[in-house]
């Protein structure tokens, strides 16, 4: 197996950490394909199928919400998501611990808002 540069930046996008840009991993094929800021989403695809092939990454099916013209809003749709295999546990504690913050982020921010709104 030949280890190419566009394998290495897909690998290297499944260990994201900025969660505030992209959300919690696993990643499906068009959010990595946003993170490389790839312009062709079918290779992304065909080339993470390839590495869950080779072992490197594992994938999952998920609920992942999407833009519906049609509903006019978010609807769940069951896609592919992908982990890097090396990494694999520690991304997914990394994930459980950002949700799990989740309120307290919120709070955090909601907080700031108040103090700059109304001078506090």
């Amino acid at each position: 197996m030949r280890m190419t540069e566009n394998r290495r930046r897909i690998l290297a996008a499944l260990q994201n950490r900025n969660f505030l840009e992209y959300g919690t991993p696993p990643y499906n094929a068009a959010t990595v394909a946003a993170m490389l800021d790839a312009p062709n989403l079918n290779n992304v695809g065909r080339t993470l199928r390839a590495l869950e092939r080779l072992g490197l990454v594992v994938s999952e099916e998920r609920a992942v919400p999407v833009w519906s013209e049609i509903q006019g809003g978010h609807c769940d749709r069951v896609q592919r998501c992908y982990w890097n295999a090396e990494t694999m546990r520690r991304d997914k504690a990394a994930a459980d611990e950002w949700i799990a913050g989740a309120e307290d982020r919120r709070d955090t921010a909601l907080d700031a808002m108040m103090k700059k709104f109304y001078g506090q």
